[in-house]
């Protein structure tokens, strides 16, 4: 083999080298720009599920609130219910209570028709005709409601 024929040889190797490193530049970059929208697309599908867990966190947070809302009001009837069923279980028994002490009211005023001075000015102070007008006119059903009206 010759100088030239060498010289040859290595441009022929050289320019192959160099038709190579071209291809496999071309081939880089295009990997690269599959990558890089890959990356892009990939990026996209992280973002909107990140907003899909940010509005399941907000939809849950409302879901907690309103059930601790429930929860509370919940308390609240059951204490607001205590006395009031308490009231209306016994409502029937104050009734009766009172109209036996106005009726044995009635009865000492009766018995004793002349009463003391001091009695006679509690009785004017008092509203112990209006209760036995109120009583005389109110009358309660089964149900603790009025019949009266």
């Amino acid at each position: 083999m010759t100088t030239q024929d060498e010289v040859g040889s290595l441009a022929i190797a050289l320019n192959q080298l160099i038709q190579w490193v071209g291809e496999y530049t071309d081939e880089l970059e295009r990997s690269r720009e599959h990558l890089e929208q890959r990356v892009s697309e990939r990026t996209q599908e992280l973002k909107q599920a990140l907003r899909s867990l940010k509005e399941t966190q907000s939809q849950l947070i409302q879901t907690e609130k309103m059930s601790s809302l429930g929860q509370l009001v919940a308390g609240i009837v059951h204490e607001i219910n205590n006395p009031v069923s308490f009231i209306y279980g016994n409502i029937e028994y104050a009734r009766e209570y009172t109209e036996e002490l106005l009726n044995l009211l009635a009865l000492y005023q009766q018995e004793y028709s002349e009463p003391t001075q001091v009695i006679q000015e509690e009785i004017a102070e008092s509203e112990i005709e209006y209760s036995r007008r109120f009583a005389a006119s109110t009358k309660f059903d089964e149900k603790g409601s009025r019949s009266d009206k």
